[in-house]
């Protein structure tokens, strides 16, 4: 599989340039999920699956930048292809193993254990032939370093970043706890999408407020806060808005909905929506993901659409 995939791959680059509406980057996973005590093992994931099926499923033109190991089911690339997701940009390694996690759910609380790492995506993993209007930055264990992120900038005048993965550190057992990193670049970057911890850990500063105007002048001018079931705050011009969750008939697995999140924003974010529109769609977006166990639901987009009008009638505004 790795010779025949990656030969294949190289010579598409060769013969054409595409334009994509979205490309994320970072590590596809293959993920152990234990919810409540029952676990269940090998189910894709990581950012790259999950915005984009979600952008995938709203109308946009996506691909990847990805590594895996040679372990990677071809289940997966199947599945993947399948849903209309371009992955010339996925490279296979045999030196290493796909990265993997264990994620434990208990009521509101997640576990992160990093059990197999990937090596890192690196400025010559990232394919002449790409193109794209935006590239979303979805590192998982700190796998895009700085070089990377420049050469993206390449790619795109239109980056999004959810800082994660390089806001990571983990233990002797691989237990992830957040920790400020040295450089992010986020000069490069105009989206930043994180949780309240990882844009304090970013930022280096114990405040949400003085975070959130940190990391804008350091280069974004939208910063998304994902608070779960508590919805998104969208801090845009001065202005803060709250964007509320929807509550779905059923709750099953919360994971990967603030890349739904992102991968629906920045969809509509392409089509020069107003960003408090972008965030309802992304809102409504994630609502459907964690009906299902890991990338198994996803609102068709008329769905998407009427969930994101309940919201968007029910946003509130702060100044601040």
């Amino acid at each position: 599989m790795n010779n025949d995939f990656n030969s294949t791959k190289a010579l598409k680059e060769k013969l054409v340039s595409i334009m994509f509406d979205l490309v994320t980057v970072g590590h596809f996973t293959i993920d152990q999920i234990t919810i409540d005590e029952t676990r269940f093992d090998s189910i894709l994931g990581g950012p790259p699956t999950y915005s984009s099926l979600a952008a995938k499923k709203l109308g946009a033109n996506v691909s990847v930048i990805s590594k895996v190991g040679d372990d990677f089911p071809r289940l997966f690339i199947d599945f993947l292809r399948n849903s209309g997701i371009d992955l010339d940009g996925l490279s296979i390694v045999k030196s290493c193993p796909t990265t993997s996690f264990a994620l434990t759910y208990k009521g509101d609380e997640r576990v992160v254990q990093l059990i197999k790492r990937c090596e890192p995506i690196y400025p010559d993993d990232v394919p002449n032939s790409i193109k794209s209007k935006a590239v979303h930055l979805g590192p998982v264990a700190g796998e895009l370093p700085a070089e990377t992120i420049s050469r993206l900038s390449e790619v795109t005048e239109l980056i999004s970043l959810d800082p994660q993965g390089l806001v990571r550190s983990f233990n002797g057992e691989g237990i992830a706890t957040l920790t400020t990193p040295l450089n992010i670049m986020l000069e490069k970057v105009k989206i930043f999408k994180s949780s309240e911890q990882e844009l304090m850990a970013t930022a280096g500063v114990n405040d949400l407020l003085k975070s959130v105007a940190k990391i804008r002048n350091a280069g974004p001018e939208i910063v998304l806060i994902t608070k779960g079931a508590h919805g998104v705050s969208l801090f845009l011009e001065g202005m803060q808005y709250e964007v509320p969750s929807f509550k779905p008939p059923k709750i099953v697995d919360y994971t990967g909905a603030g890349d739904v999140f992102i991968g629906a924003f920045m969809t509509h974010y392409l089509k020069e929506d107003h960003p408090l529109w972008c965030a309802a769609i992304g809102s409504a977006a994630a609502s459907f993901v964690i009906e299902g166990l890991g990338p198994s639901r996803f609102g068709e987009s008329s769905e998407v659409l009427e969930r994101a009008n309940t919201i968007y009638n029910k946003v509130k505004k702060i100044t601040f």
